[in-house]
C-alpha cells in the first residue's frame, strides 16, 4: 500500500468512528421522536414543557436539570448544539441549510418559544443531517472497499443505515432501559447556557 494510501486509509478510519457515534445518536434521536408523538405527553404551555421534562428523566435518562421545565429546555438546546456539531464537523456533507442552522441557534439561545411542533422540527434537522453524513460516508467506503488494497482490512469500513421505516415499534433498539438522546452533547455547555438564560430572563423582570 502506497503512502498516500495509507493516509487515506488512516483517514476513513478516523471519519467511521465519528459516523458510528451518529448512527447511535440517530436511533436515540428515534427514540426520542417516537415518544413524543406517541399521545403519552399531553397539555399544552408550560404544562407540555413539565410533562415533556419528566418523561424525558424517567424514560430517556436525559437529566440535565431535576426541574422538568429546565430539563426539556436543556433538552431542546442540546439539540439545537448538535446541529452546530454536525455542521461543524462534517461540513456541506449534512445537506442542511443556513436556514436550519439558524432555527438551531434560535432554539440553544432561547428566542423561540418551546412546544412539541418545535422540537419535533429540531428532531427532524438533527435526522436529515445525520442520515445525509451517514450516506455520504458510506459512498466514500464503499469506493475504498472496492480497491484491491481492501482486502486486508480487519472489517468493512461501511455503516449500515437504520432501517426505521419497517420497524414494527418505530424504530430499532426500542427498549425500556433508559438511554442519552444525544450522547456526545457536552452537558456542561448545556447547563452553563440554561443558567445564563435564567438570569437574563431575571434581569428582564
Amino acid at each position: 500500500m502506497t503512502k498516500l494510501g495509507e493516509e487515506m486509509g488512516k483517514d476513513i478510519v478516523a471519519q467511521r468512528t465519528d459516523v458510528v457515534g451518529t448512527v447511535i445518536a440517530l436511533t436515540n434521536l428515534q427514540e426520542s421522536k417516537k415518544l413524543l408523538n406517541s399521545g403519552i405527553i399531553t397539555g399544552t404551555g408550560a404544562g407540555w414543557l413539565t410533562s415533556t421534562g419528566s418523561f424525558l428523566s424517567e424514560h430517556l435518562g436525559f437529566t440535565a436539570f431535576d426541574d422538568p421545565v429546565s430539563n426539556t429546555q436543556a433538552y431542546a438546546a442540546s439539540m439545537g448544539v448538535q446541529v452546530g456539531r454536525i455542521i461543524k464537523q462534517f461540513g456541506a456533507g449534512t445537506g442542511l441549510s443556513d436556514a436550519d442552522r439558524e432555527y438551531a441557534e434560535k432554539i440553544v439561545a432561547g428566542k423561540i418559544t418551546l412546544n412539541k411542533k418545535a422540537i419535533i422540527k429540531l428532531i427532524g434537522i438533527n435526522e436529515r443531517g445525520m442520515k445525509s453524513v451517514i450516506k455520504n460516508y458510506n459512498e466514500i467506503a464503499e469506493q475504498v472497499m472496492k480497491k484491491p488494497d481492501a482486502k486486508s482490512l480487519p472489517y468493512d469500513l461501511r455503516v449500515k443505515m437504520p432501517d426505521f421505516k419497517n420497524a414494527p415499534d418505530g424504530g430499532p433498539g426500542a427498549s425500556t432501559e433508559q438511554t442519552n438522546p444525544l450522547p456526545d452533547v457536552p452537558r456542561g455547555a448545556i447547563q452553563n447556557e440554561i443558567a445564563r438564560r435564567k438570569r437574563l430572563r431575571q434581569w428582564q423582570n
